[in-house]
């Protein structure tokens, strides 16, 4: 996601440990999407790339022969313009894979772009006035304060005086209710006391497991931005659906699950707080650590099959079309050939 999962809603001071809590979380959000920007441009302009590029040169030199063959065959039924129309396939490849794939990888940073820019639109687009990314952002400094505030009632537990217990955990909890009434968060107790370490280790199973998918997502990816060099070489094969359309529906498919992933996380966390933080803490880190993956899966992959049956079917209307042409144009060119070649071996009779 393109914001700081514990992003502070408002400018106000906090205690010293969620304002740590708030920073380091910031800066970590931070460092990844900075180690991915890099990650992209080392790994495009790098070795693996550039191999990459080598394969798919291979497999178009490879599909070229083919595609001669089927353009000879329309060259000779008299399908020029068809013919003629198929050249800007050569021309397509030729682009994208000379000067070790430079344009190809212009184009995918490109998509990948605007897929980041689609995805923040509608992270920031408002639900009654407030966007999705604040509700987002809300909820989880809700519980980065309850974190907080369990991590430091249990050192209270093990470290301080059994005297000194009692005022720890008041001096903790007094600072926990402040810093939330500065946020405007509510304030509940059970949220905070009767989970103990247990809820705070799954809770922060879960988180975890919510930054790891997209993590996963923003490799696969990468994966298939090396991938589209293949794709490209192999676009020359005489079929009806290429292979660069099959990857640019997968390419979209995984933005759809990346938004659709960011839209149902925010969504959540929007209902989470309209109805009330819940005594179970563990209601929000569930959503978004279990259910919003698979969910986000789900729809993503249907809008991507979706997509890729549309171009498809697109593809294969044309090719339907292109074939009644030849059709007809056998029937309407094909007597008069009859004919000729009928003539020209009458003369050669005639003149033995």
């Amino acid at each position: 996601m393109n914001f700081s999962p514990l992003a502070q809603v408002t400018e106000t001071p906090l205690t010293q440990g969620a304002a740590e809590i708030f920073e380091a979380a910031q800066q970590t959000a931070e460092a990844v999407a900075a180690n991915f920007d890099g990650l992209w441009e080392s790994v495009l302009n790098g070795g693996l790339y550039q191999a990459s590029v080598a394969i798919g040169i291979l497999l178009a030199v490879l599909s070229l022969a083919l595609f001669l063959v089927q353009w000879g065959g329309q060259m000779l039924f008299g399908e020029g313009d068809k013919a003629l129309a198929e050249l800007i396939w050569p021309l397509i490849v030729i682009v994208c894979l000379t000067n070790n794939g430079e344009r190809l990888s212009t184009v995918i940073v490109e998509l990948r772009d605007i897929g980041n820019q689609i995805n923040t639109s509608i992270l920031d687009s408002a639900v009654e006035g407030e966007s999705v990314a604040a509700s987002y952002q809300r909820e989880r400094a809700r519980d980065a304060l309850g974190a907080n505030l369990a991590a430091r009632i249990a050192e209270c537990v093990e470290n301080g005086p059994q005297r000194q217990q009692s005022a720890c955990i008041q001096q903790a909890r007094r600072e926990d209710a402040e810093a939330r009434q500065r946020l405007a968060l509510p304030f509940d107790e059970q949220d905070t006391w009767l989970g103990g370490v247990v809820q705070f280790v799954i809770r922060n199973l879960l988180w975890a497991l919510h930054s790891a998918f997209q993590w996963a997502v923003e490799i696969v990816l990468l994966i298939l931005a090396l991938l589209a060099p293949l794709a490209m070489g192999l676009s020359l094969l005489p079929v009806p659906s290429k292979p660069i359309i099959s990857w640019v529906s997968g390419f979209a498919g995984m933005f759809l699950i990346k938004i659709n992933f960011n839209l149902i996380s925010g969504l959540a966390a929007y209902a989470v707080s309209l109805s009330g933080y819940s005594a179970n803490s563990l209601l929000l880190p569930l959503l978004l650590g279990v259910i919003a993956p698979v969910l986000a899966v789900m729809v993503g992959l249907s809008g991507g099959t979706a997509l890729f049956n549309a171009i498809s079917t697109a593809v294969v209307f044309v090719a339907i079309r292109s074939s009644a042409g030849l059709s007809s144009g056998a029937i309407k060119y094909g007597p008069r050939a009859i004919k000729s070649s009928y003539q020209l071996a009458r003369r050669n009779l005639r003149r033995s």
